[in-house]
């Protein structure tokens, strides 16, 4: 391609002009953006929405058994309570109810639970100090911090919309046998990470940097990793100002809604060219 930019060139020139490198990369952007995001690949868009429709619930699953796992182990040491333990695990079980109804087909049992969760977790982050969600409260009286009840509402409602826009969420392309070996070593490492001194978030972002290489392999595994990026900005907005809350909102929104227009119909025409990246 460089030697066909050099034909037409005056004698002497080594390098392209900075216009025809820049009709050259832009060329290629736009051949690459359209097998991304043209018809032929809604399958993939449509893939991607119903695998991470079924991560969303069990990232959160896992997040909640690992607060458990904690408040567990200070009952143990005697500084938290058997009632204690089980307020933890009230916020873990709807996540795996949602999963379970996922995995099995049942989209809409699914939806309509984390609907109900949604409801439900909206009134106990009205109520902490009842004690189930992760607040601290002193002398009974709940902290005034809005944003920390607003952010745990919104990973339900996100969880909830990606049940709501999925068709058919369900472990494919990934496969049953590879989604609960990935699960149960990511619960390994998030409740080892609380108990090996130092470790901090190391181990959980190892974690992560290791799913996500393989996710970004295959191309239904790189639109998955998008599809799931809202629930990870509405991580990142922990311990930031207010005004994120509802920047996050929104461009979680935006990216959903995105997803969902991209991954409508959800097969791809016959033509050539391959698989889109």
């Amino acid at each position: 391609m460089i030697a066909v930019l050099l034909a037409g060139s005056a004698a002497g020139q080594r390098r392209p002009a900075a216009r025809d490198a820049f009709d050259l990369v832009r060329g290629g952007l736009s051949i690459r953006l359209r097998h991304a995001v043209g018809p032929e690949s809604r399958h993939l868009w449509l893939e991607a929405l119903n695998l991470a429709a079924l991560i969303g619930p069990i990232v959160l699953l896992l997040m909640e058994l690992t607060r458990a796992t904690g408040t567990a182990d200070a009952a143990l040491r005697g500084f938290a309570s058997l009632q204690d333990v089980l307020r933890s695990l009230i916020t873990a079980l709807p996540y795996g109810l949602m999963a379970l109804l996922a995995w099995l087909g049942r989209r809409r049992s699914a939806a309509l639970c984390a609907w109900a969760w949604v409801v439900l977790y909206t009134w106990l982050a009205l109520n902490p100090g009842l004690g189930v969600l992760p607040f601290n409260v002193f002398d009974g009286v709940p902290p005034i911090d809005l944003l920390t009840p607003s952010l745990l509402v919104l990973r339900a409602c996100l969880v909830a919309v990606t049940l709501t826009l999925a068709p058919a969420p369900g472990p494919a392309p990934v496969g049953t046998r590879r989604l609960l070996t990935w699960t149960a070593v990511a619960l390994a490492t998030l409740v080892a990470s609380t108990y090996v001194p130092g470790a901090g978030l190391a181990l959980p972002l190892s974690l992560l940097a290791v799913l996500a290489t393989a996710a970004l392999r295959s191309p239904s595994g790189r639109r998955a990793v998008i599809a799931l990026f809202p629930l990870v900005a509405v991580e990142g907005v922990w311990g930031q100002a207010a005004v994120a809350l509802p920047v996050a909102a929104a461009f979680s929104a935006a990216v959903l809604a995105l997803i969902a227009w991209l991954a409508r119909e959800g097969r791809a025409p016959s033509a050539p060219g391959g698989t889109p990246g």
